[in-house]
């Protein structure tokens, strides 16, 4: 099974339009959707209205969430992410 993480800018538009084109990964077959803690806070947050929130959280009923990798977790790269964007390279791995 092929597994596809979702980052927050993914879920946040899955969430915001029910005719958003991200909502096609939730109907795929044979497909494991994955996403942080940190990256479903993330579009949570950034999503206006308690129904958007709702709806999220419809969306997450599908969703593998894995945890926040520790706070004194480091790790090494040549890419030169931003500190926030760090947690979510670490989940997807």
């Amino acid at each position: 099974m092929d597994r596809l993480f979702l980052d927050a800018n993914v879920l946040y538009s899955a969430a915001e339009s029910p005719t958003s084109r991200f909502r096609v990964f939730w109907d795929m077959g044979d497909v494991e959707l994955v996403t942080s803690v940190y990256a479903q806070e993330e579009a949570r947050r950034n999503l206006d209205t308690d129904t958007l929130r709702d709806r999220l959280a419809d969306l997450a009923e599908g969703l593998t969430v894995v945890e926040n990798p520790p706070a004194d977790f480091s790790f090494t790269t040549s890419l030169d992410l931003p500190e926030k964007d760090r947690p979510i390279l670490l989940a997807a791995g």
